[in-house]
């Protein structure tokens, strides 16, 4: 997915080719239902992505859990928040809706977003239709590290507001020793909360 592609995945991966001259890795950042797809039909051997649906052939080795944020311009009223946002405190926002988001299922959430009239799939998109003004959007906090400095990220009140990033593979298939290798790596990274 793209907020582990941009922000784990760079400095992990110099590494894993300096120490291994000639392997040869595609960094593909998409979001969790085309990584899934692309590992369902074998055209990725490994994918980084959020929970999979039962029944899909995949499986997940769980990495990390990345909390959501409510991202809006430095200049809205809710950036000043020293508490963390709860569901309420979004009536009346325009909620720009994202494929990260949709693992959200707080019925607060969810009300929110029934209908939202416009979405995004692409971060970079979805941070400039928040510049823009056209709405306030959910991320996740890594998708959040780099933002240019006339966004915030707020922490929401809501627990549950969070998702679950793992590997992703497909069943009963065995992974390359470079694929092992990379996994191990990553995991080890995330543990140490890279």
């Amino acid at each position: 997915v793209p907020s582990v592609a941009a922000e784990l995945l760079p400095g992990l991966l110099a590494g894993f080719l300096d120490a291994r001259p000639g392997v040869t890795i595609e960094l593909v950042d998409t979001d969790s239902r085309s990584v899934h797809a692309m590992v369902a039909d074998g055209s990725v051997e490994l994918g980084i992505a959020g929970v999979t649906d039962p029944g899909s052939g995949l499986s997940l080795t769980p990495l990390f859990r990345d909390p959501f944020r409510l991202v809006c311009p430095r200049v809205h009223p809710l950036a000043g928040r020293l508490d963390p946002v709860d569901w309420q405190d979004l009536d009346g926002e325009r909620i720009i809706g994202n494929e990260a988001a949709l693992g959200i299922t707080a019925q607060g959430y969810q009300a929110l977003v029934a209908g939202s009239a416009l979405k995004a799939r692409n971060v970079i998109s979805l941070l400039a239709l928040v510049r823009a003004g056209a709405g306030v959007t959910l991320l996740p906090r890594l998708a959040t590290v780099s933002m240019r400095p006339d966004l915030v990220a707020l922490p929401l009140a809501d627990p549950a507001a969070d998702r679950e990033v793992g590997a992703i593979m497909r069943h009963g298939r065995s992974m390359s020793p470079v694929c092992t290798a990379f996994l191990q790596e990553l995991q080890a990274a995330c543990d140490k909360g890279f």
